[in-house]
This record gives structure tokens, sequence and C-alpha cells, in this order.
């Protein structure tokens, strides 16, 4: 599913101050793996994300569908932070946009794209921690 047809099809149940994620699933050339989960109309600059995480400009790519479904068992367009949660080797770096943690309530995708969970950010925070995985 994409950003936009989530938007449309949970738009009435979203309230002010909550946020909506998009969900990047990214490889770098050198084979790093990245999530990068972000407000769903935030423009994610790729470029400057190479900048800031110190990678050569131009090195990041979105990861093949083999790659995304051998590291977090998910399917294109089911791509979500919950997913940490089957990345038992800790081969993915969490990237979380600032800004989401300020918010309400955070939505997203349960490991498919048939559904959408509120939570709160901390509790999302939480549980990626607990996975082993820090929030960057």
């Amino acid at each position: 599913m994409t950003i936009d047809a989530q938007v449309s099809s949970i738009g009435a149940m979203m309230q002010e101050g909550d946020i909506l994620l998009k969900n990047l699933f990214l490889k770098e050339k050198k084979g790093k793996l990245l999530l990068v989960s972000a407000r769903a109309n935030a423009d994610v600059n790729m470029k400057h994300l190479c900048k800031e995480l110190g990678f050569s400009s131009g090195s990041l790519r979105f990861a093949d569908s083999n790659v995304l479904y051998d590291s977090l068992h998910v399917r294109e367009g089911g791509v979500t932070p919950l997913a940490l949660l089957n990345d038992k080797s800790k081969a993915v770096t969490f990237i979380l946009d600032q800004r989401v943690r300020g918010c309400r309530k955070v939505l997203l995708h349960p490991n498919h794209n048939r559904a959408t969970l509120h939570l709160k950010p901390e509790a999302l925070i939480h549980l990626i921690e607990h996975t082993g995985h820090e929030c960057l």
C-alpha cells in the first residue's frame, strides 16, 4: 500500500497530533542496511541522509525485496519498525525522524499493510530498544 493510499484509507482515524509513518528500507553500497521511519509527508533527502551518516554521496538505495524479506521477514508495502523484532542479528540500523518523538500517536503497519496500529511514540521507542536496536 502506498502512503497516499494509506492516508486516504485511514484519514478519518487520525486525530490532531497523530503522525502516519512512512518507512524506507535502504541499503548502503557497502551492504549496511537501514530502516528509516519518518512522517508520511516528510521529504527524505537521500544526499542529506548520506552526509549525516558519513556515507559517500549517492551510496544509499532502496534494498531489493529479497534483502527486505531475508532481513525483516516482511514484504514490500508492509515495512514497519515493528519488523525489527525479526532482525535477530541486529543487521539493520534504525533511524527515527526526530519530529515523531513529540507527536500524540504514531500510526504504523503491524508487519503487513492490511491494518494500522496507533502507538504512543514512547511505546514504539521502548519496543524498538527492547529488540536491542537503537533509535537514531
